[in-house]
């Protein structure tokens, strides 16, 4: 991924134990490649990101290797706890043009 500019934020071996002691089956890496506060404003940012790094990801595919676009979303109070995030078919599109899994996780925003 250096050849194409692409910092993972972390990067494992297959095999290894990850912070919850899972063993990892498959090397791979996390990559943000988008933060925003607004659900409209991450589906932008991904889309973007995706737009930008196509060839990246074209070489990703051909080497064999699979991705999953996960969006992660922080939720604390009764008011974000229904959060929710809408994709249209236009953009799903990037996601499963390059072979993209999508993955839609909820995080709490702090510890009781």
């Amino acid at each position: 991924m250096q050849h194409y500019a692409i910092a993972p934020d972390i990067s494992w071996p297959a095999g290894v134990s990850d912070s919850i002691r899972r063993v990892r089956s498959n090397s791979g890496f996390n990559l943000t490649i988008a933060d925003a506060q607004s659900t409209a404003t991450l589906i932008s940012q991904i889309n973007s990101w995706i737009q930008h790094n196509e060839d990246a990801l074209m070489a990703l595919g051909t080497a064999g290797a699979s991705g999953t676009v996960d969006i992660g979303v922080t939720v604390e109070t009764s008011d974000q706890f229904n959060a929710s995030i809408v994709l249209t078919p236009q953009e799903l599109t990037p996601l499963s043009g390059f072979g993209l899994t999508l993955s839609v996780s909820a995080y709490p925003a702090s510890d009781p």
